[in-house]
């Protein structure tokens, strides 16, 4: 069996991303569904950043996108993107038993392409808001 845990944090006070569920658990070579909901506090369109992070390591950056779904990094085999308005999900297809991690979820205003590179300092968990 394989088990995923994400958590989410507040980017800025007023913008809150929700886990549907707070752990998932699946059978090997299934495909597994991340799903959070989120509120906008203001107009414009907002950037996505996905890490995963294994016991006793630092987050790795994962993909990231646009609130319309448009990847802006390259693309991950095995993972694929989704938003439907407040709704977005991360699938994570032919799940593994390495896929065992916890999944976080970031946003920010820019498209910060840099971002995908801090996993592992100060930079990231000030930025994740904890």
């Amino acid at each position: 069996m394989l088990s995923l845990h994400h958590c989410v944090f507040p980017y800025w006070l007023l913008f809150l991303l929700t886990a549907l569920d707070t752990q998932k658990s699946s059978l090997e070579g299934s495909t597994v569904t991340l799903s959070y909901s989120y509120s906008k506090p203001f107009v414009g369109t907002y950037y996505f950043f996905w890490y995963q992070q294994y016991p006793g390591k630092p987050p790795k950056f994962l993909i990231s996108h646009s609130e319309k779904g448009q990847l802006t990094s390259d693309p991950v085999s095995r993972l694929s993107v989704k938003v439907n308005k407040t709704l977005m999900t991360l699938q994570i297809s032919s799940a593994a038993v390495t896929d065992s991690a916890v999944y976080y979820c970031a946003v920010s205003s820019k498209d910060q392409r840099q971002r995908q590179s801090c996993c592992g300092s100060t930079k990231l968990f000030d930025w994740l808001s904890y």
